[in-house]
């Protein structure tokens, strides 16, 4: 975990601060821990919560959100 924190920090520091996190399996945990585990990533990490993207391959849940922010930052993306 101290390792994660460490990577976020330096890639938020080569990219200005534009890093998103993806907590992915979302759905092994009950609908009302989905948030909170959410921002508590975020908290670790030092990221807002907006950058923290919770997702589920098995549901779907938060993918498209995904999709949208890669295609934004690849668009946005130069050398």
């Amino acid at each position: 975990e101290d390792e994660d924190a460490e990577i976020f920090r330096w890639a938020g520091e080569a990219r200005e601060g534009a890093v998103l996190a993806v907590a992915t399996k979302l759905d092994k945990l009950p609908k009302a821990k989905q948030k909170p585990a959410v921002a508590a990533i975020a908290k670790r990490l030092e990221l807002p919560v907006a950058r923290v993207l919770g997702t589920s391959s098995s549901t779907g849940q938060g993918v498209e959100a995904l999709v949208t922010e890669i295609r934004s930052a690849v668009r946005g993306w130069a050398p």
